[in-house]
């Protein structure tokens, strides 16, 4: 096995640090008693994160923790009988998740001190936490057969992984997202990420959309082209320019926040993936901004 403490977390694994190490993050309070590792990191989708403040995770990603050379156990009959209890609370204190021993498995056979001395541990971020808010997870790692023994505490804040893309040409835009809406329940969310439910119909919200000319009462010439296609190119959906039959323009603060719905030609389809391409321009200037996203229809 790669890793004896690998396991997938429905809720998150943030860094765990122990005292007595020689590259130590400062991003977690700690208290160690006789364990020892040589280095503890953490990466988010694969990419290492910087250990010099609390860190802000995307929903969505995957969260990796990585102890390496660990060591100060005792050892019976050449293995290692190791527990780690993890705990999830909001700001206030409430209790999210709480796991007693997440090592249990290896009560009795344990642990080889060859898969001990480097642990990993990865998981999901994502339901019930929330995005914007912030989590303390608190982790406490022993050895079963002695005194060893360390205590975690770290603070996390969930924020969006916003898949849509922009890239702005003179015009700006400050957020662009899905909204899923589900017409059985009339209940909408916001996405964030690029997984829609089969069935739910999809709406592309843009805000804080500026950098037009206007004139002196405020009226702009906006334009605004999108389309969809499937994995084969196959074109779903478009529309050539959704302003055009506003001949005289519109007022600014028309354009500043956009709700479009994405009704498609054909419904997605269940495990495809389809890629959404807009562009919004200043018919009277060279500047646009231009938005992207690849979505996938579950199962």
């Amino acid at each position: 096995m790669n890793s004896v403490a690998h396991f997938l977390f429905f809720v998150f694994i943030i860094t765990l640090l122990i005292t007595g190490c020689e590259d130590s993050p400062k991003n977690v309070e700690t208290k160690a008693v006789t364990l020892q590792f040589q280095e503890v990191y953490l990466t988010e989708n694969n990419k290492r994160l910087q250990a010099d403040s609390f860190p802000k995770v995307r929903y969505g990603t995957k969260l990796k923790m990585y102890i390496t050379d660990f060591k100060g156990y005792n050892l019976k009959k050449g293995k290692a009988f190791l527990g780690c209890a993890v705990e999830i609370t909001d700001e206030s204190g409430k209790q999210i998740q709480k796991q007693e021993d997440i090592l249990k498995t290896y009560e009795t056979l344990g642990i080889t001190p060859e898969d001990a001395k480097n642990l990993m541990t990865s998981m999901v971020v994502s339901t019930p936490l929330e995005v914007g808010k912030k989590y303390f997870w608190t982790a406490r790692l022993w050895d079963k057969i002695g005194a060893g023994e360390i205590m975690a505490k770290t603070q996390i804040e969930v924020i969006s992984a916003n898949p849509v893309q922009i890239t702005q040409n003179g015009l700006t835009i400050q957020e662009a997202f899905l909204i899923s809406y589900d017409s059985t329940s009339q209940e909408a969310s916001r996405l964030h990420n690029n997984q829609v439910k089969a069935g739910h119909q999809l709406k592309l919200h843009l805000a804080g959309v500026q950098g037009f000319k206007q004139d002196k009462n405020g009226v702009i010439q906006a334009g605004c082209t999108l389309e969809i296609r499937d994995r084969n190119g196959q074109l779903i959906l478009m529309y050539k320019d959704m302003f055009e039959p506003y001949t005289k323009g519109v007022q600014s603060k028309e354009v500043e926040q956009m709700t479009l719905n994405l009704v498609t030609s054909k419904p997605p389809q269940a495990g495809e993936r389809y890629d959404l391409i807009a562009r919004i321009w200043d018919k009277q200037t060279e500047k646009s901004a231009e938005l992207t996203l690849n979505f996938e229809i579950l199962e």
